[in-house]
């Protein structure tokens, strides 16, 4: 009896998620990715401080793509990360992109990037597309400091949409004193990531204004919102 034919077995969308490369005696980088069902259009690449291309990732399976890979950068200086979109159009519904460095977030970002966008590393400036015309990016904020000697840890993340120079946003302690703001912004899409320490236990008001009065629109995003207004738990 002859051995019956076996249809092969069709390789995964997603790649494998590739494993760390050891010990690093320089600098740990590591990237994930999540595309959207046009994963064949996004590419994406790391520049060394001499402009030279070090990692380098696309031609990934038309649908949506999970990469996650880390690398051991030999060099210290200023690395730039650049991620591409051939159609142009970016990457839509929950895709997103997420960058370390030794550890630590560089930036956590959403597919709202049009034909590209470039970004610092480790500093987590947003930049101009590296095709096309640029949006205006507001620098990554550092944070300000650990709060060692007590006090509550805030941090904000912000996507504008590209009316970025209407919304303004502060953050009030228990007794209504604003005691952290943001905004004059640039016209044009920004991202917005700032960490703060907050000396006041108790309840925090977050407030978030469009003095257009229309709200942001397209990939933007607001989490734990009512009506523009967000409240902290109890910090106590």
């Amino acid at each position: 009896v002859p051995n019956p034919t076996l249809a092969p077995v069709p390789n995964p969308t997603s790649p494998p998620v590739s494993s760390p490369t050891g010990s690093c005696s320089g600098h740990e980088f590591r990237l994930e990715l999540q595309t959207d069902e046009y994963g064949d259009e996004v590419s994406w690449e790391l520049e060394d401080p001499n402009g030279n291309v070090v990692i380098q990732g696309g031609n990934y399976p038309s649908g949506e793509n999970f990469i996650e890979t880390t690398e051991c950068l030999g060099s210290d200086g200023v690395y730039t990360f650049k991620i591409m979109d051939s159609y142009g159009d970016g990457m839509i519904g929950d895709a997103y992109y997420k960058l370390w460095y030794d550890g630590n977030v560089v930036i956590y970002h959403d597919g709202q990037y049009g034909d590209g966008e470039t970004v610092t590393v480790p500093g987590g400036e947003v930049n101009a597309a590296p095709a096309g015309s640029p949006p205006n990016q507001a620098p990554v904020a550092a944070p300000t400091g650990s709060c060692d000697n007590g006090g509550h840890e805030f941090r904000l993340e912000l996507q504008t949409d590209e009316y970025g120079d209407e919304v303004s946003w502060e953050v009030e302690d228990p007794n209504g004193n604003v005691v952290i703001q943001g905004g004059n912004y640039p016209s044009g899409e920004n991202f917005i990531d700032t960490t703060e320490c907050l000396s006041s236990d108790g309840v925090h008001t977050f407030k978030i204004m469009d003095s257009y009065g229309d709200g942001m629109i397209g990939g933007t995003r607001c989490f734990g919102s009512r009506t523009g207004h967000c409240v902290f738990n109890d910090l106590t």
